[in-house]
């Protein structure tokens, strides 16, 4: 998994805070499909993709401690190898997972 993300108050006068993160991963798990005598390894590799953001404002409430409400969105997306593949030929296909949120 890699990932890169921060946030920070913009200044003391503007107390607007904002942070971000974007990230990927890769999950590549082994499968076995076993009948009797005969396995057989099952490839099935997945790639993610995420971006996440936020925007709150800082409300002072003693010189050490602070309020801090956040308005957070988020993106992702999961896909298969064999989507990926795929794309170019069928674009419609299961195999695909997207998610997002408020």
């Amino acid at each position: 998994m890699t990932q890169l993300g921060g946030g920070d108050t913009i200044s003391k006068s503007v107390p607007l805070y904002l942070e971000g993160v974007l990230a990927g991963s890769r999950y590549d798990p082994t499968f076995v499909a076993s009948q009797g005598l005969e396995t057989r390894k099952i490839p099935a590799k997945w790639n993610s993709v995420s971006a996440t953001g936020g925007v709150g404002w800082d409300f002072k409430l003693t010189d050490e401690l602070k309020l801090r409400p956040i308005f957070n969105v988020a993106l992702g997306n999961v896909t298969s190898d064999l989507r990926a593949a795929s794309w170019l030929v069928e674009r419609l296909r299961p195999g695909r997972i997207s998610d997002d949120g408020l």
